[in-house]
């Protein structure tokens, strides 16, 4: 359970991996993040990468474990009550987790230099596009257009400009 994102390992702590946080005695900085967590949370909204490095950007590494632990406390999925009433006990859950753990359940990710998508999205700005561009409404050949522009422009593999686009393959 000590696997950092290990989502279990939040059912005894709010902070398993960074000191408790003190929002009466912490830096300005951290609180303002904290106070933006709880916005977008009590919104049902989801912290994307930009809002990640924005609210990221200046903290020490002793907050940023702390606004990490924070963030997933906050957005944890799990229910944790249900899970040990369906199990009778958090160690029954754990043993049958544990049990039932298996390879059959990785997703397979490619592993490759994930900046090269910051790349694209600097590629895309730069054509004007704003930094939240929903693809997927843009027109089909809008989106060639830019995977052309992507693929001469950028070191990026077809794949990786395919997944930046929202392309979805072709069904056969």
């Amino acid at each position: 359970m000590a696997y950092r994102w290990n989502l279990l390992a939040y059912h005894n702590s709010s902070h398993p991996f960074s000191a408790k946080l003190d929002r009466s005695k912490c830096s300005h900085k951290l609180a303002c993040a904290v106070k933006f967590v709880d916005y977008r949370w009590s919104r049902n909204q989801y912290l994307n990468y930009t809002v990640i490095e924005d609210i990221f950007d200046g903290l020490s590494k002793e907050e940023t474990q702390q606004l990490i632990d924070y963030i997933v406390f906050k957005y944890n999925v799990i229910d944790f009550d249900s899970l040990e009433n369906d199990f009778n006990g958090m160690n029954n859950a754990l043993t049958a987790i544990e049990d039932t753990y298996g390879s059959e359940y990785d997703i397979k990710e490619d592993w490759g230099d994930f900046g090269k998508y910051e790349l694209m999205r600097r590629q895309i700005q730069k054509l004007g596009y704003p930094q939240n561009v929903n693809f997927e409404t843009c027109p089909e050949e809008e989106i060639r257009q830019l995977f052309d522009i992507l693929k001469r422009e950028t070191d990026a593999t077809s794949l990786q400009i395919r997944k930046f686009l929202h392309i979805q393959p072709k069904a056969r």
